[in-house]
C-alpha cells in the first residue's frame, strides 16, 4: 500500500515539475492523472480477466494493491478447489455407500420431484436414472397407499408418528414383493424416501398369525370337553379334600387357558382386516357406564374409587364392540394393579390434537424400561403378579390393534409407586360432536 502511494506521489511530482518548467501546471497534472487512471484500468482489466477465466488468463503480478488482491484471491481459489475436491470425494463415498444399502433411497424436492436415487430404488420402484430425474414421483408410483402417504408427508400441518409415516404396497416392478415405504423431511425443503423389502417379514407374520389362529381354534374344542369334565368332577360330593383342591386348580387353569384362546382368536379377527366393518356412532358415555359395572365387579371388596369426567356429547365413528373391549381392558387393568381403596380416573375429552380417552390410576406403576413393550403379546412387566391376577398377557395387544383399526394410538405414562396413565388418542376425523339439543333428544 505504501509503494502504491509512493508511485502516485512520484507521478504527481514529475507532472508538477514538468508543468512548472513549461508553465503548464494544470495540463501536466491532468495528463499525469489520466496516465494513472489508464494504468489502474489496465491493471484492473488484467485482474478481471483472470478472475473471470483463471484457467485461460495468467494471474496479474503487477506491484501494489492489485497484486495483493490477486494473491488473496489466488489463495481463496486454491482453498476452494481443495474444499471442492474433498466434497466430491465425500459425495462419491456417500453415493457408493448409499448404492450398497439394501434399502431404496430417493431424494425428493418440495414439489415431489426426484433429485437423486440409489440403485436399489431403481429396482424396487421401477424408476430410472437419469430418465426420471426432476419428474414428480407421484406420476411414476400411483398406488393409493403411496399417494396418501405422500400427501400426508407434504402436508404443512402434518406431524406424523413413525407408524403413520410408513405404508406398505406391492412393488411396481414385481407385485409379489411388498415394500415398506417411509417419507421423512430433512435439510431445506428436501424429503428422503426409504423403500424396504418386507416380503419375508409379511410372509412370516402371516404364517405365524395363521398358525396361532388355527392352533387356538383346534384347542378350543378339546378344552371345552376338558372343562365339562372338570365341572362334572366339581359336582361329585364323594371327593376327598386333596381331590377337591386338585379339581379346583384344574378349573382355574382351564378357565385361564380358555380366556387366552378367546383373546387369541379375537386378536386374529382384528388382524384380518385393517378397518372395522360395522361402523356406527359410538357414545363413549354409554360405554363407560357399562364398563363401570364390570370394573366394580372386578374390584369386589377392594372398594376402588372411580372418578369420571366424560364429554357425553362427543361420539366416535367406529365399532362399538371393539371400543368397548379396548376401554374395558384398560379400566380392568387399572383395577387389578391399583391397591384396595385406590382412585381410578376416567376422562373423555377433545382438544386440538383429537379425542382422548384416559384411564389414570394411583397404583404401583410400571418401570420405564417396560413401557415400549407393554403392547407385545404375552409381555408382562411382572409376570408372576399378572398371572396371579388372572391376566392373559393379551389385553394391551388387543387395545393396540383396536386403536390401529380406528387410526388411533395408545400413549402410556407411568412412574413406580405413583401410578399410570393410559391415553387413547383418536383423530378429529373420527369424532362427532352433538349439540345440546341433539344430546337431550338422545337422553
Amino acid at each position: 500500500m505504501k509503494d502504491e502511494l509512493y508511485r502516485y506521489f512520484l507521478v504527481g511530482g514529475i507532472a508538477t515539475a514538468i508543468g512548472l518548467m513549461l508553465n503548464q501546471l494544470l495540463l501536466c497534472l491532468l495528463i499525469g492523472a489520466i496516465a494513472i487512471i489508464f494504468w489502474q484500468y489496465h491493471r484492473f482489466k488484467l485482474l478481471y480477466d483472470w478472475l473471470r477465466r483463471p484457467s485461460q488468463n495468467p494471474m496479474p503480478y503487477t506491484a501494489g494493491v492489485i497484486s495483493d488482491i490477486s494473491s488473496v484471491f489466488d489463495r481463496l481459489m486454491k482453498s476452494n478447489r481443495q474444499r471442492k475436491k474433498r466434497l466430491q470425494q465425500y459425495m462419491s463415498q456417500f453415493r457408493r455407500g448409499a448404492s450398497a444399502l439394501p434399502d431404496g433411497l430417493v431424494i425428493l424436492d418440495d414439489q415431489t420431484r426426484i433429485e437423486w436415487m440409489n440403485d436399489t430404488a431403481k429396482r424396487y420402484l421401477d424408476i430410472d436414472w437419469p430418465r426420471d430425474i426432476q419428474r414428480p414421483i407421484n406420476n411414476l408410483i400411483r398406488h393409493p397407499n403411496f399417494t396418501r402417504l405422500l400427501n400426508d408427508a407434504y402436508s404443512s400441518d402434518s406431524e406424523l408418528s413413525p407408524e403413520q409415516s410408513t405404508t406398505e404396497f406391492p412393488a411396481p416392478i414385481d407385485q409379489r414383493l411388498v415394500l415398506s415405504v417411509s417419507i421423512v423431511p430433512y435439510a431445506d425443503d428436501l424429503y428422503l424416501l426409504i423403500a424396504r423389502d418386507v416380503t419375508r417379514l409379511i410372509d412370516t407374520y402371516t404364517i405365524r398369525k395363521d398358525f396361532v389362529a388355527n392352533v387356538s381354534h383346534e384347542l378350543k374344542t378339546p378344552l371345552t370337553v376338558f372343562k365339562g369334565y372338570v365341572e362334572l368332577l366339581e359336582g361329585n360330593k364323594s371327593l376327598n379334600d386333596k381331590a377337591v383342591k386338585a379339581v379346583s386348580e384344574m378349573r382355574e387353569h382351564s378357565n385361564r387357558m380358555h380366556a387366552i384362546i378367546e383373546d387369541l382368536l379375537y386378536l386374529s379377527r382384528l388382524e384380518h382386516d385393517t378397518t372395522p366393518s360395522n361402523l356406527e356412532k359410538v357414545s363413549v358415555a354409554n360405554l363407560v357406564t357399562e364398563i363401570h359395572d364390570v370394573a366394580r365387579s372386578v374390584s369386589g371388596e377392594d372398594g376402588h374409587l372411580f372418578k369420571f369426567d366424560i364429554n357425553s356429547s362427543l361420539l366416535i365413528e367406529g365399532s362399538s364392540s371393539e371400543l368397548q373391549s379396548a376401554f374395558t381392558n384398560l379400566v380392568v387393568n387399572a383395577v387389578k394393579y391399583t391397591p384396595a381403596g385406590g382412585l381410578i380416573k376416567i376422562h373423555w375429552y377433545k382438544n386440538a390434537a383429537g379425542g382422548h380417552f384416559e384411564v389414570i390410576d394411583n397404583g404401583t406403576g410400571i418401570a420405564e424400561r417396560h413401557l415400549s413393550r407393554l403392547t407385545e403379546r404375552f409381555y408382562r412387566a411382572d409376570a408372576d403378579r399378572s398371572r396371579n391376577r388372572g391376566g392373559t398377557g393379551l389385553g394391551l395387544a388387543i387395545v393396540k390393534h383396536v386403536l390401529q383399526r380406528h387410526q388411533a394410538k395408545l400413549t402410556i405414562e407411568s412412574e413406580l409407586q405413583v401410578g399410570s396413565t393410559f391415553r387413547c388418542t383418536f383423530p378429529a376425523s373420527r369424532l362427532i360432536e352433538l349439540d345440546l339439543a341433539d344430546t337431550s333428544k338422545q337422553a
